[in-house]
């Protein structure tokens, strides 16, 4: 359902990897932002093996569309790394990754940003 096309500095991908959205019938954690995804919540769901390992990733449609936007893919479980090294990339930069409770916050503001470039 995601196509997604990661700039990597790496040969490696991952032997096999779905990725779809579904609706939580439970609680669940994103991967990315740390909060908890709601009961009835849509999220996206990714099972990938990479280099022999099972691995399965729960991100909010949050972080999800905010790291296709802002960064054009997604490396689970590094968005708001990569979206700290995409704005942050001089050397003097003095900025610091924000705390989880404020990374939805901030993820509002960079988005708003992004979209204000556009026009």
């Amino acid at each position: 359902m995601f196509s997604c096309v990661c700039d990597i500095d790496s040969d490696d991908y991952s032997e096999v990897y779905n990725a779809s959205e579904h609706t939580a019938r439970k609680h669940h954690l994103c991967g990315e932002c740390h909060r908890l995804i709601e009961p009835g919540e849509r999220y996206e769901y990714v099972f990938e093996i990479y280099d022999g390992d099972p691995q399965s990733h729960k991100t909010c449609m949050t972080c999800g569309q905010m790291g296709r936007e802002l960064l054009g893919c997604i490396l689970h479980g590094r968005v708001w790394q990569d979206i700290h090294e995409h704005y942050c990339a001089d050397d003097d930069c003095i900025c610091e990754l924000p705390a989880r409770r404020d990374r939805m916050r901030v993820a509002r503001t960079l988005r708003q940003r992004s979209i204000g470039e556009e026009e």
